[in-house]
């Protein structure tokens, strides 16, 4: 679905960075956009809002090569809205209009490398670094916990193993040898010892497995409270880099605003209109 021509600028995620912006805070699954693309289109009554609803996400509207509709990542890949929107492809075009007014896929690349990628490259840097300096003492922790895990089964391993083998021996001598084991078999004893000997292994084979199994359920709930941890700290960075998009959507379209206020922004004696200079919030420029 996505285009493999790699985009036109250098703006590249790792797999954990990419599952933080996918993170479901964000809208998006682990395996793409698509719940964002769903969220958004639902929302969006025609293709201006759509569009705006879709960059806030870091994606842009575009048109495909075969005249529909098309989302760019700001990494440069291209899905096919058709695939991902369960609507009919009439429904989709009665909803967003003309899909030829659009820009083109290499139109919107080159608009997300001139404009997009130089506002956001340096602040996804800073998010980087921040989630890297964040996650070093989780991924510590976990790593030391995959060690003292893997210890605390060895060492039962050693000391079932050890418990099964002194067991063994002590059934073992009950069966006697030579003229009296001769005997124990003739008066039926033999049989009720081996008998005896059967159960008490299988027990011994079952308590085993259920002590290694308690032992694994434990670790697991350990592993499992880090891990909360560690989507608690990857879902704080998600929402850090989906706001820095949120911003540079916020800041582009305050930008052309005022833009069109400069050109039309005059009263009709000639004089210029006045603008009460105005907060930018984050300077993405």
């Amino acid at each position: 679905m996505g285009s493999r021509r790699p985009p036109p600028f250098s703006l590249r995620l790792t797999f954990e960075e990419r599952a933080k912006i996918e993170a479901d805070a964000a809208g998006m699954s682990l395996g793409g956009y698509s719940g964002a693309v769903i969220d958004c289109y639902r929302q969006a009554d025609n293709a201006k809002s759509f569009a705006a609803a879709l960059e806030e996400r870091g994606l842009f509207l575009a048109r495909g090569d075969r005249r529909g509709f098309v989302a760019v990542s700001t990494d440069g890949d291209v899905y096919s809205l058709s695939r991902i929107i369960p609507d009919k492809k009439a429904d989709i075009a009665a909803r967003l209009g003309d899909s030829s007014k659009l820009m083109s896929v290499a139109e919107t690349r080159e608009r997300i490398a001139n404009e997009i990628a130089p506002r956001l490259s340096r602040y996804i840097s800073e998010a980087k670094d921040i989630a890297h300096h964040n996650m070093q003492p989780l991924i510590a922790k976990r790593e030391a916990l995959k060690v003292q895990h893997q210890a605390e089964r060895q060492a039962f391993d050693k000391s079932i193993t050890a418990r099964w083998n002194e067991e063994q021996r002590i059934r073992s001598s009950r069966l006697r040898k030579g003229i009296a084991g001769a005997w124990d078999f003739l008066t039926g004893k033999y049989f009720k010892v081996r008998k005896q000997n059967e159960m008490e292994a299988k027990f011994a084979r079952e308590r085993d497995s259920h002590e290694r199994h308690a032992l694994i359920r434990a670790q697991h709930r350990d592993r499992q409270a880090l891990q909360e941890l560690i989507k608690e700290n990857r879902r704080k960075e998600a929402e850090r880099i989906l706001g820095l998009y949120r911003d540079a959507a916020k800041f582009r379209r305050m930008r052309e605003g005022e833009a069109e206020r400069d050109r039309n922004g005059r009263t009709r004696d000639g004089r210029s209109l006045s603008l009460k200079p105005r907060d930018r919030g984050l300077d993405l420029g």
